[in-house]
């Protein structure tokens, strides 16, 4: 069982990055009404925002991107057409996770 990721929840990127792990922050996706203490819930058309960060050495290389989750845990509670996003869903193909709810600490799905 795991929360329903929130607009304050927080991404965290270890894919393509040699500073080790890159926090970074989420949008929410197509839900525009669905709030939890304030917070519009995320589904799995939102992205984790990553910030520029190093991926190479030599020659120092740096790049920014977002990903929207393309491994989840839920797939039949949905918003607007669209599954919500737990804790621990990923984008699996350049290891960037959703790693805090935010705010939500008592919504969750099995």
């Amino acid at each position: 069982m795991n929360e329903m990721v929130v607009s304050n929840g927080v991404s965290t990127h270890t894919g393509s990055t040699v500073v080790g792990a890159v926090a970074g922050t989420i949008s929410v996706g197509a839900n525009t009404f669905f709030t939890i203490e304030g917070n519009l819930v995320m589904v799995s058309n939102g992205t984790m925002n990553i910030p520029s960060h190093k991926y190479q050495n030599v020659p120092a290389l740096f790049h920014s991107h977002s990903f929207s989750p393309n491994v989840l845990q839920n797939n039949y509670f949905l918003i607007e057409g669209v599954p919500i996003v737990l804790i621990g869903d990923n984008y699996a193909p350049d290891a960037t996770n959703i790693s805090n709810q935010g705010s939500n600490n008592f919504v969750r799905i099995n």
